[in-house]
C-alpha cells in the first residue's frame, strides 16, 4: 500500500518538468549532464563561452604576480581551454542522442524517444559559430608570447576534441542511423543530415573558392583524420550501445561504414 501510494505521487509530479528526473547517463540522453544546471545545454554553453570571452583579455591581470614567472597564466590559460572543451562537448551531446524519460506501466507515453531534430540541428549550428569558424578571441598574443603556447597548438586541440567527441568511438553516429531512421517520424535527424551539415560548415571554401587558412586547414585535416579512424573501427564489426533496460545491443558497423566511404568519396570528388 506504502508502495502504491508512492508511486502515484511520483506519477502526478511527472507532469511538472522541474521534477523530472535523469539517469546517470550522460553519454546518452543530453539532460542528463556534468554541470548541467539548466534545460537547454546549448544555450548554458553560449553563456559560458560569452564568460570566457571576457576571462581571457584579463588573464593577465588577474594573475599577475611580480616577483614569479608565469607558470600561474600558462595554468589558468589551459585552464579555460578545458571549460571551453567542456562547453562544446555538452552542446553536441544532443547529436545522436536519446531521451530516456523513466516511467512504470501504468504511464502513458514512450520511454525512448531520439533528441528532436531542431535541437539536433541547432546543435550543429553552434559547433559552427563556436569551433568550426576559427575562435579568434581565444587567441591571445600577450599570453602565448609569455607561456610558450602557439594559436595553432589551441585552437586544434579543441578542434581534435570535438571531433573525437563527435565520430570516435562510432556508438555517436550508429544510434543516429539506428534510432532516427528506423522509426516513422520523418522529421528524425539523420546521419545524412549531419553529414550535410558538415559538409556545408566544415568543407565551405570547396563552394566559396576562398583561400583556406592554417585554422581552417587543421580543421578539415582532423576532421578526416577522426572520421576515417570512425570508418575503419565501424567496418565489419559490431558497435555495443548500453542502455538501462535494453542492456547491451550490438548495432552492425556495416551500414555507418558505407555511408562514411559515401560521404568521404563525396569530398574528395569536391576538392
Amino acid at each position: 500500500q506504502e508502495f502504491a501510494y508512492l508511486n502515484n505521487w511520483i506519477i502526478s509530479t511527472n507532469q511538472n518538468h522541474k521534477f523530472w528526473y535523469g539517469r546517470e547517463n550522460p553519454h546518452q540522453d543530453p539532460r542528463s549532464q556534468p554541470e548541467d544546471l539548466g534545460d537547454n545545454a546549448i544555450r548554458a554553453s553560449f553563456f559560458g563561452i560569452n564568460n570566457l570571452k571576457t576571462i581571457v583579455p584579463k588573464l593577465y591581470k588577474w594573475t599577475d604576480e611580480p616577483d614569479e614567472t608565469y607558470k600561474g597564466l600558462n595554468r589558468i590559460y589551459k585552464a579555460v581551454q578545458n571549460q571551453y572543451k567542456t562547453y562544446l562537448t555538452n552542446a553536441l551531446a544532443g547529436i545522436g542522442g536519446v531521451y530516456e524519460t523513466v516511467k512504470s506501466q501504468r504511464e502513458s507515453g514512450p520511454v525512448y524517444m531520439p533528441v528532436p531534430f531542431s535541437l539536433q540541428k541547432s546543435a550543429m549550428q553552434f559547433l559552427n559559430q563556436q569551433i568550426f569558424k576559427t575562435p579568434y578571441w581565444l587567441i591571445d598574443t600577450f599570453i602565448l608570447n609569455r607561456t610558450g603556447q602557439t594559436s595553432l597548438e589551441v585552437i586544434e586541440g579543441i578542434q581534435q576534441s570535438v571531433f573525437r567527441n563527435l565520430f570516435y568511438p562510432p556508438v555517436r553516429l550508429a544510434g543516429l542511423i539506428y534510432r532516427n531512421e528506423n522509426l516513422s517520424d520523418s522529421h528524425n535527424y539523420s546521419v545524412y543530415n549531419l553529414f550535410s551539415d558538415l559538409k556545408r560548415y566544415v568543407w565551405t571554401e570547396l563552394d566559396t573558392h576562398q583561400r583556406i587558412d592554417i585554422f581552417r586547414r587543421s580543421l578539415q585535416n582532423n576532421y578526416i583524420f577522426y572520421l576515417t579512424k570512425c570508418y575503419k573501427g565501424s567496418q565489419n564489426m559490431g558497435i555495443g550501445i548500453i542502455l538501462p533496460i535494453a542492456g547491451l545491443s550490438i548495432y552492425s558497423g556495416t551500414i555507418l561504414s558505407t555511408v562514411i566511404a559515401g560521404h568521404l568519396k563525396a569530398i574528395r570528388r569536391k576538392a
